[in-house]
């Protein structure tokens, strides 16, 4: 850049009015322009100067009296000084902008008898936009900048766009117009110029058109003051005079550069007529303004495209659900944290200039935001409100909020499908992305993070480059019961260099997340939550509640106030509390007795609650009941089932259990809008939670899962869970209605209360062989209908996972276990091989199954009805064995000669020379490609979008995501092994002629040849003969090649060198090659092995 400054040191001095009369004798000349003067002035018409993947955004530069598509945009000749084109495609914000610069002629040199006029230059712009193949076949939104009369040419065009109804679409998609020196109504100058050129070349049109109120500005300004509302104006004027040989002025002054109309945005840059559109340096203060004002304008164009794809219909949203198994957004945890919030808290965080730095994506703040405090100083409230800051300012916002011990909330695999459903919901890439794993029938709603992680975000959302900035909002991380997996997944996330995603975590501090977040470095902002942060929120939470005390002067209630706020130390939980308390009491006196008695420590207020609360003996119990059921819950109870709950638990029928729990539970229960029931605080579940603590309110776990687990098999094995069949939860025994209520629970969760149960107990066990041997089918039935399918897997691993344990006190071979066994197989394989029959025809698993399943497994030989339905014959099968599917080619004559597998497909090679491509999962067929001769080997690229099929002759390339073939080479010699690079835009081959060959696909040729025999350490004893086999390294790091009479080479592909040979033991032939060789992917260090 410095040499771009010393190169036009001598032209700086130069102005418009010089640069354009430099030369010019009074003589009429015919004289034309060399083609490297017409290279400079840049070509006619619209011209592309860049082109994103992803086009947003159309960018259009016109310019003016004068100039041209590249000279008015360009500071010298030199070509890195023509901004549009060198300095906006490589600026991230205007990585989604299509970049183009139209020219026509506008010269007062030409003697061509040029007539036209800046009608004629607008239609010539008009037609060129509407006709572009990449701007008519795209829906961006299209901004104009004009400099000078180009900006009187852009006016023109828009108006033209809006008489010619055919072009209304095009008109919908402008955006914005930059004005830079635009004269509206003229320059005085251009009279004075149009004089001199009268005199040589004969009046040019367009300069009488930019005279002081000429006809022509008139009538656009006429019309364009009716533009709609929804098109924004930029005007930039001049503020230093040019230089010109008759006069000193500014070309066009501020009042003509300026429209003075609603809405308009104008500034000055520091430059005279010419230079308001030249810089010397991306640096340049004059570039940063116009550079800033276009990015702004970038941002919400794009916002608006994007909010268009945005909206989701109802069936993408199914489709959705069913790959991920996401319902909906987290919207119940966000309402409590709203619902806890008093308007006009939380600011104090927004206000901070950390907080304010980590959501602007352009500064160069951290993408990690920590916010870390105590317990009950309202953390779940400050996330809450850093949603919707975000949501307010049309930011994409995907949250989860952790909860400890709901199941559900507190892992991370359901953490991470609830952030990526929410991203598809905002992001159409995103979206567009997770719906074709959908179309592949690829379902990711189990809760493996590593399985999760890879698929949807290592393979998948980190590969896509989002249009739009991410913010992810993280409440309570310290209660995931798998933060350390969490938090190295979060650090690759933001390292990623496609990523834009920033991220807001809310915790308390606890050993594992300090230790975790120390691994983030200065990519980390933790903001510490002090008292001094809360009071100003808690003093507004008591000024709200502070009337419903029995006080009668403001002065003893802003008193009041005082000494509460001194007294929490911060804590809204002590301060909500305290005020409940107050609110039950009718004099002053006692306000003060209330005061003396509670105690600072959240802890000890505990102790005082529940000491309360003994007091009352029934209701003592009952409470016990309900701690208990929502501690152990592995979802949050609706007041209904809470209800359905007591009864079954203790009998106990409570009729209006949403207003009396709270009471009932001394204020430390509360139900939410959507009828949910909660602990108040982490914290009260923790001190319930604690093995010393002396009171009869102690929840132990273990024997609070066992109670819920034997209750609910309980349920599930009575007689009339088969009234569910047709209608669930309509039964004619009134008995049954309580336990009804809760089947929907019971479904799903059984086996995760049985999971966590002591195992050492006889009785649930032979609980669960009750359910197994009665009820079971109309169990795998229901949960069909309900399409949770994937929770028979899941019951499946919890029972062998309890099992396991309960070996420890229990001989294998005790009464049942044999049938539990053979259950837990036979379920395994229902989740595999009948998946889509049962989700297609639930009823089928009491006829049709059964009768396919091998003779002498627990389902067929206790639910076969043969003798009365469906009988099949022939299966030779009496138990399982570990085939999934058999693919028969002989009966049509062909036979199989190559085989791979990818992530979701493998692939067949046949004698005929035909390629067969399966679904894993369903072993369907996706795809039948005819590679022309027989096929010898295949092989599948990156995340399977790319098939290599290699022939004697030719190799083949096959782009899977349309079905169609990509390119083909020939080698002229045999192929001996194939393999993809990482990005897929290689492919390496190994070949009978001891070299391999390197292909571009892009550019459909070689790209390169190695001879691993010319790089061999001691050539003499090298014996030239073809490979009987080669092995490439799934990393390309090294390929291995096989000789029937030598040993195996070891060849290194990034040094071009043999690094080692493989020699069989003392005693055997040393000289005989491998028959076969293959690596061990299970190994960090890829290890050949050879067999001979």
């Amino acid at each position: 850049m410095d040499q771009l400054q010393k190169r036009h040191a001598s032209n700086h001095g130069l102005n418009y009015i010089d640069r354009a009369l430099k030369g010019v004798s009074f003589r009429h000349t015919n004289k034309v322009p060399s083609e490297t003067a017409t290279d400079l002035k840049g070509p006619l018409g619209l011209n592309l100067l860049h082109a994103p993947l992803e086009p947003l955004i159309d960018l259009i530069f016109v310019h003016g009296l004068g100039g041209g598509s590249r000279k008015t945009w360009s500071k010298s000749e030199d070509a890195r000084h023509y901004w549009p084109k060198e300095w906006l495609p490589h600026d991230p914000d205007f990585k989604n902008v299509r970049i183009s610069s139209f020219g026509y002629r506008a010269d007062w040199a030409e003697t061509n008898g040029n007539a036209l006029d800046v009608g004629d230059f607008a239609q010539s712009l008009l037609g060129e936009a509407n006709t572009c193949p990449d701007i008519r076949r795209s829906n961006t939104k299209i901004v104009f900048v004009g400099h000078s009369m180009g900006g009187l040419v852009i006016k023109k065009t828009y108006l033209l766009a809006i008489e010619d109804p055919a072009m209304h679409d095009l008109v919908e998609r402008v955006d914005t117009m930059y004005f830079l020196a635009t004269p509206h109504r003229g320059s005085n100058l251009a009279k004075t110029l149009n004089n001199i050129l009268r005199v040589s070349f004969g009046t040019k049109h367009f300069t009488t058109d930019l005279e002081m109120n000429s006809s022509m500005i008139g009538s656009i300004n006429r019309s364009f003051r009716h533009y709609p509302e929804n098109l924004h104006i930029w005007s930039f004027y001049e503020n230093q005079e040019t230089n010109a040989p008759f006069c000193k002025a500014k070309v066009v002054e501020k009042e003509s550069a300026t429209l003075e109309w609603p809405k308009e945005k104008f500034a000055y840059i520091n430059a005279d007529h010419r230079g308001i559109c030249k810089f010397d340096l991306p640096s340049d203060p004059n570039y940063k303004t116009l550079r800033n004002a276009l990015s702004s304008t970038i941002d919400n164009a794009t916002a608006e495209v994007t909010k268009v794809e945005v909206k989701t219909t109802s069936a993408e949203r199914h489709r959705l659900h069913s790959l991920l198994g996401i319902h909906d957004i987290p919207e119940d945890d966000r309402i409590m944290a709203r619902d806890a919030k008093v308007e006009g808290s939380c600011k104090w965080l927004i206000s901070r200039p950390t907080f304010d730095c980590w959501q602007d994506p352009s500064s160069d703040a951290p993408p990690v935001f920590w916010l870390s405090g105590d317990p009950a100083s309202g953390k779940s409230v400050l996330a809450g409100h850093v949603i919707d800051h975000l949501e307010q300012n049309n930011l994409a916002c995907s949250y989860f909020f952790f909860k400890d011990g709901v199941a559900v909330n507190s892992s991370v695999g359901y953490c991470l499908r609830t952030l990526a459903h929410q991203m598809a919901l905002s992001s159409p890439e995103i979206r567009k992305f997770l719906l074709g794993m959908e179309s592949n029938e690829i379902t990711i709603n189990n809760n493996d993070e590593v399985v999760i992680w890879n698929k949807l975000f290592v393979n998948g959302i980190l590969q896509i480059t989002m249009r739009v900035n991410q913010y992810w909002v993280i409440d309570a991380l310290d209660e995931c019961t798998r933060s350390q997996a969490l938090l190295p997944m979060l650090a690759k996330l933001i390292n990623s260099s496609r990523s834009r995603v920033r991220i807001f975590i809310a915790s308390r501090h606890s050993q594992i997340l300090d230790k975790g977040f120390l691994s983030f470095g200065k990519s980390l902002i933790n903001q510490e939550i002090f008292a001094s942060d809360t009071m100003g929120d808690i003093k507004l939470f008591l000024q709200n509640h502070i009337d419903k005390l029995p006080l009668d002067t403001l002065e003893k209630q802003e008193e009041l106030t005082e000494r509460i706020l001194t007294m929490s130390s911060g804590s809204f939980l002590w301060v909500r509390l305290v005020t409940q308390e107050l609110s039950e009491i009718y004099t002053e006196e006692d306000i003060e007795t209330v005061l003396l008695e509670i105690p600072a420590d959240m802890n000890e207020f505990y102790s005082k609650i529940l000491g309360n609360l003994s007091k009352d003996r029934r209701g003592a119990k009952l409470a016990k009941t309900i701690f208990t059921w929502i501690v152990c819950s592995c979802r949050p109870l609706t007041v209904t089932e809470m209800q359905c709950a007591l009864k079954l638990d203790s009998k106990s029928t409570v009729n209006n259990l949403r207003r009396d729990i709270s009471s009932i539970c001394g204020q430390l229960v509360f139900v939410d809008q959507q009828s949910h029931i909660y602990l108040i605080h982490q914290s009260a579940k923790d001190f319930l939670l604690q093995e010393d603590l002396c009171s009869e309110f102690f929840v132990d776990r273990k024997e609070g899962h066992y109670r819920l687990a034997s209750l609910f098999l309980d349920v599930l094995s009575k007689d009339y869970l088969r009234a569910f069949r047709v209608k669930r939860f309509e039964v004619s025994t009134s008995s049954a209605n309580h336990e009804a209520t809760l089947l929907d629970y019971a479904y799903t969760f059984f086996s995760e209360h049985l999971y966590r149960s002591p195992s050492s107990r006889a009785e649930l066990f032979q609980k669960l062989c009750t359910f197994l041997d009665t009820n079971v089918l109309w169990w795998i039935e229901t949960l069909a209908r309900m399409g949770n399918f994937n929770y028979i897997s899941r019951a499946a691993k919890n029972m062998k996972a309890y099992l396991d344990r309960r070996q420890k006190y229990f001989p294998p071979i005790g009464e049942g276990l044999h049938e539990v066994e053979a259950w837990i197989t036979d379920l395994i394989r229902i989740s595999t091989k009948f998946r889509n029959i049962l989700l297609a025809s639930p009823p089928s698993i009491h006829s049709h199954i059964p009768s396919m399943y091998p003779f002498q497994s627990i389902i067929a030989t206790k639910h076969n009805q043969a003798k009365h339905g469906l009988k099949v014959t022939g299966l030779p099968r009496e138990t399982w064995d570990d085939c999934l599917t058999q693919i028969d080619y002989k009966g049509q004559g062909l036979q199989a000669t190559a085989l791979t597998h990818g992530e979701h497909m493998f692939a067949v090679g046949l004698s005929a020379g035909r390629v067969v491509v399966y679904d894993t999962a369903s072993s369907q067929v996706k795809f039948t490609f005819d590679h022309g001769e027989k096929v010898k080997f295949l092989t599948f690229g990156t995340k399977d979008h790319l098939l290599a099929s290699a022939g004697i002759r030719s190799i083949r390339i096959w782009e899977l995501e349309i079905g169609e073939m990509k390119c083909s080479f020939k080698l002229g010699c045999r192929t001996m092994a194939l393999r993809f690079t990482p990005e897929n835009h290689g492919l390496i081959v190994a070949t009978s002629e001891n070299f391999i060959s390197w292909f571009d696909i892009f550019k459909e040729k070689e790209k390169d040849r190695i001879f691993w025999h010319e790089n061999h350490h001691d050539k003499m004893k090298t014996i030239y003969q073809p490979p009987a086999e080669v092995l490439v390294s799934p990393g390309l790091e090294m390929i291995a090649i096989s000789s029937r009479a030598s040993p195996i080479l070891l060849f290194d592909l990034y040094n071009e060198v043999v690094c080692g040979e493989l020699v069989r033991d003392q005693g055997l032939m040393k000289s005989i090659g491998g028959t076969s060789i293959t690596h061990r992917p299970w190994l960090s260090i890829r290890i050949p092995i050879s067999t001979y």
